[in-house]
This record gives structure tokens, sequence and C-alpha cells, in this order.
């Protein structure tokens, strides 16, 4: 299979935008970077924020030539 040069940098800048989310959230929360450590609204909350994220790439995942 071969990977075009777009779709090797969806796949960086996704990667990055997942992790900067994850740091964002953790960072502003004072959390640790251990999920099972966090409490369970924290926990909830992460969980739609990043299925909204999710949701932002598969569009812009479709939008790829």
């Amino acid at each position: 299979m071969n990977v075009t040069p777009e779709e090797e940098e969806f796949v960086r800048a996704r990667s990055k935008a997942t992790a900067d989310a994850f740091m964002a959230f953790v960072t502003t929360r004072g959390l640790d970077m251990d999920t099972d450590t966090w409490p369970e609204k924290d926990r909830q909350e992460y969980e739609i924020r990043n299925r909204a994220l999710i949701e932002e790439w598969k569009r812009k995942a479709q939008e790829l030539p």
C-alpha cells in the first residue's frame, strides 16, 4: 500500500492534534497522564471531547484527495 505525502501529513497532523488536546486537558486540570487515576467526571469529559475531535478528523479525512 502506497501512502501519499498528503496522507502522511494528515496522519502526522491528526496525531499531533490528539496529543496536544490530551496534554492541554491534563495540564489545565492538573491531572496525571495515567487516565486510570482520573476522577470519573474528568474521564467522561475527556471522552466527550475526544469523540468530538475524532469526528472532526473523520470529516477532514473525507476531504483528502
